[in-house]
């Protein structure tokens, strides 16, 4: 997901760049600067009020600002760039976005999960990862009983030594990528 996100970025980059240098021959820099402004404030004030944790407030904060200042460059310059075809090129943007992708992953694994095991063995590599995901999902659910969450910690230990066992040197890799972020979501 790294990988997309860092390629979604650079798209992301480099189609706002061009809405830019649309935008500023029609609009003006001054005008265009203001509405990215006004819509960053806007966008801030949304994170803040949508944030859950009171303490951690700045990430959707600057997600929201950045967020509707890139949406409102690419609102006002892109039909300028490319004219009617910028309405695809929005959707095509706004639905490949990681946010987005994220979530419809979230939703495809709660719909098809792979159920819980004491024998993570007879599972595919694929199937384990997708049950490691989906036992962590599980146990941040809101309201998840204490009994629940023990069993899911005993069940993620056993798909842990599996992984291991099937890949003993790239574990210490797989685990440095994926603990970092289960532990940025608390």
């Amino acid at each position: 997901m790294r990988t997309y996100r860092t390629c979604w970025g650079f798209t992301a980059i480099l189609v706002t760049a061009v809405a830019v240098v649309a935008a500023v021959p029609s609009v003006g820099v001054g005008p265009l600067l203001a509405e990215t402004v006004a819509l960053a404030i806007l966008g801030l004030t949304f994170g803040v009020a949508w944030s859950v944790d009171g303490q951690r407030w700045w990430r959707p904060a600057r997600q929201g600002a950045t967020w509707f200042a890139l949406g409102g460059i690419l609102v006002i310059g892109l039909p300028e760039a490319i004219g009617a075809w910028s309405i695809p090129v929005l959707v095509l943007i706004g639905s490949s976005a990681p946010v987005v992708v994220e979530q419809a992953n979230r939703y495809w694994r709660a719909r098809r999960p792979v159920k819980a095991t004491d024998h993570p063995e007879k599972l595919s590599d694929r199937d384990l990862m997708r049950r490691w995901r989906s036992s962590y999902d599980e146990m941040r659910r809101q309201g998840c009983p204490a009994t629940d969450v023990l069993r899911l910690v005993q069940e993620r230990s056993l798909l842990l030594d599996e992984v291991e066992r099937r890949d003993p040197a790239g574990f210490e890799q797989w685990l440095e990528r994926v603990a970092p972020r289960e532990t940025q979501d608390r």
